[in-house]
């Protein structure tokens, strides 16, 4: 039986496979400054981020998320896994499979989740963002402009839960004008809204607050502020590239790498020639995603080159990114790396035949589909899915049907992908089948395909012998999304099984808006712990007043990993509200609340959560605890002369510092 953890890690990854072979890493080009032109595409599946990268490659307007941070200091050990869509959007089901005007698709996603779009930049840029009413934004804009210090500090912190567009211009000029610990605030606020979102907005003007991120004493900050200045563009841009490409640690080189895609030209081409040569493999790997984002003529000499390197990895990576060179060199390269010796290779190759066109691409992924390695058939299958036609929906079910492994759940997650009665026919035959791993790939599909027909048999999958095959149908919801599913969604709220109700939370999460927060809220008394766990977790992805005062509840939960979870969740909430319930949490009787509170408390910032901090750092005994009150301090607060001395005190760090963890 698959754990909760690994079968959401399978799904995620089986979709994000499809997405990637379907549109490419997800990585967006900066608006050039003039107005984008109308661009139709079809939506196949039900990932929004996907649709938004075709239409940008298309030429039409670049779509970022307005806060949502999953993480204000990310690990720079996960490298880009933390960066990248601060939240998973979906496409509505009445809008796949068919072609749509970009900007309508936009205000649909956005619609779909509770949230709205603001058009910038000459409708190059679409924000998408949870908005605050006018007299909040001019409440706030009014005291950034104040000549009060303190009033402008505090103005600074609030800002970064002000989720709406028009607060990011007065946030910039307040980092220009304002003192040190007004400038703190702000490039707090700034990572709390999205670095990626402040650059594509305010493109040349968030340069200087970009440029002191890019020198932050936390490799986190740095990796986030590097991806951003490649929003941003221009020569100031560049230098700032050109220095951090020679920072220490590998993953801000990635995500310099990642940037220089973005900016173009021949002095980015020269730096991530250079970059090629890094002996750090995800740089590499990053300077083969920016080649892909470049796309064209230009980018073919190095990449040719890469697919000659001694590494099957950096081989692989570089097949896949000949889909944007296109034509009939990249077709010639690509039938030569396709009988690469390397399976890791040959996959590459399958991934980027799905968008190079002509004659011998077809055959080559069908020989491809019946390669002996696993990853080559599952690249295939997914290249497949983005094609489409009888002659795919034939080689998919093929697939399907005699695989086990990855390039079965590939295939039948393609084959939703492919959309149409067909295609839902075989799906629902899966459904039935006798083995449980089929039935749950045909559950994940049936995510993508959407309608009536699919949510019926999803509602049949939640009640399923399997209890993988009923979260991930429970999970499936959140993709089909609508009136009817969110009916479906609180009738499982009373399911028997926990795993369907958690899988019902997720979906829930994954949907947003008002209605699903009254139905989550249904959840919050639930008698399984690990489903109030999973409620506490997606409320602060839903975010808002609402689910904060669920998660009210949550924070006095009887169960220790709740009230955890409920910590967490409360980093990303701003105000007095959420810095009360993490002021209680941080004198829980459970050690793990304490540190979480205090990592949560790191997230929220301002002088309030310093001075928690303080006194809990004071009063901890736990040595567990007080590394993570320490680690709190040094991130959010570093140079606070108050918080410096605390750390320095007498004793410190061999009374406190304790290696020993505490039960």
């Amino acid at each position: 039986m698959m754990s909760r953890a690994r079968l959401k890690v399978v799904a995620v990854a089986v979709a994000a496979l499809v997405a990637v072979v379907g549109a490419g890493i997800l990585l967006f080009r900066k608006s050039d400054g003039k107005r984008p032109k109308e661009v139709l595409l079809t939506a196949r599946g039900a990932l929004a981020w996907a649709a938004f990268e075709e239409l940008r490659r298309k030429g039409g307007p670049q779509v970022v998320l307005l806060g949502h941070s999953r993480t204000l200091f990310p690990d720079p050990e996960r490298r880009l896994r933390e960066l990248g869509p601060s939240r998973a959007l979906f496409v509505p089901a009445e809008m796949r499979f068919r072609p749509v005007e970009g900007r309508t698709l936009a205000e649909a996603v956005a619609a779909y989740h509770g949230l709205r779009v603001a058009w910038i930049r000459g409708g190059n840029v679409a924000v998408i963002e949870r908005g605050a009413s006018d007299a909040e934004v001019e409440r706030v804009r009014a005291a950034l402009e104040s000549g009060d210090a303190a009033r402008r500090r505090a103005a600074a912190w609030q800002s970064g839960w002000v989720e709406d567009v028009r607060v990011l211009e007065p946030l910039i000029a307040a980092f220009r004008d304002g003192d040190e610990k007004t400038r703190r605030e702000v490039r707090r606020s700034a990572l709390r809204l999205g670095l990626d979102a402040l650059a594509a907005a305010a493109a040349e003007n968030a340069l200087p607050l970009l440029e002191s991120l890019a020198g932050d004493a936390h490799d986190g900050v740095r990796m986030q502020a590097a991806r951003a200045l490649g929003d941003a563009g221009g020569e100031k841009a560049l230098a700032v590239l050109e220095e951090l490409a020679g920072d220490a640690v590998g993953a801000v080189r990635s995500n310099v790498a990642v940037a220089l895609g973005h900016v173009g030209g021949g002095k980015a081409l020269a730096l991530l020639e250079k970059l090629a040569g890094d002996a750090d493999v995800q740089v590499r790997d990053s300077v083969v995603q920016a080649l892909d984002s470049l796309g064209g003529e230009e980018a073919l000499p190095l990449l040719e080159k890469l697919a000659r390197h001694g590494m099957s990895h950096t081989r692989g990576n570089a097949a896949f990114a000949l889909r944007s060179v296109g034509g009939e060199k990249a077709l010639a390269l690509l039938e030569n790396l396709a009988g690469d010796a390397d399976g890791q290779v040959r996959a590459g190759a399958a991934g980027a035949l799905a968008h190079v066109r002509g004659e011998k691409a077809l055959p080559l992924l069908e020989t491809l589909a019946g390669d002996a390695d696993d990853r080559v058939r599952a690249a295939a299958a997914g290249a497949l899915g983005h094609v489409g036609g009888e002659m795919a929906l034939v080689l998919l079910e093929k697939l399907a049907a005699q695989e086990q492994g990855l390039a079965h759940l590939v295939a039948t997650d393609a084959i939703g992908c492919l959309g149409g009665e067909k295609a839902l026919t075989v799906l629902e035959r899966f459904a039935g089948h006798w083995d449980k791993n089929v039935r749950a790939s045909a559950a994940g599909a049936l995510g993508h395909v959407g309608g009536e027909k699919a949510l019926a048999l999803l509602e049949k999958l939640a009640w399923d012998s399997d209890l993988d095959v009923r979260e991930r149908a429970a999970m499936a919801l959140g993709g089909v999304g609508g009136e009817k599913a969110l009916a479906l969604l609180e009738k499982l709220a009373w399911h028997p099984k926990n795993d369907v109700r958690a899988g019902a939370v997720e979906a829930l999460g994954h949907i947003g808006g008002e209605k699903a927060l009254a139905i989550l809220a249904k959840f919050r008394g639930d008698s399984y712990p690990y489903v109030r766990e999973c409620t506490a977790r997606v409320l602060r992805e839903v975010g808002g007043e609402k689910a904060l005062t669920i998660l009210e509840g949550l924070a006095v939960d009887p169960d220790g990993g709740v009230r955890t979870s409920a910590a967490k969740a409360l980093g990303g909430f701003g105000g007095e509200k959420a810095l009360a319930l993490l002021e209680k949490l941080a004198w829980d009787a459970h050690g793990s609340v304490r540190s979480n509170a205090a990592k949560a408390l790191s997230e929220v910032g301002g002088e309030k959560a310093q001075g928690v901090l303080l006194r809990r750092l004071a009063e901890e005994k736990d040595p567990a605890v007080t590394r993570s009150v320490m680690e709190a301090l040094r991130i959010a607060f570093r140079g606070d002369p108050s918080v410096e001395k605390a750390l320095r005190e007498p004793g410190m760090r061999e009374s406190k510092l304790d290696t020993r963890v505490t039960p």
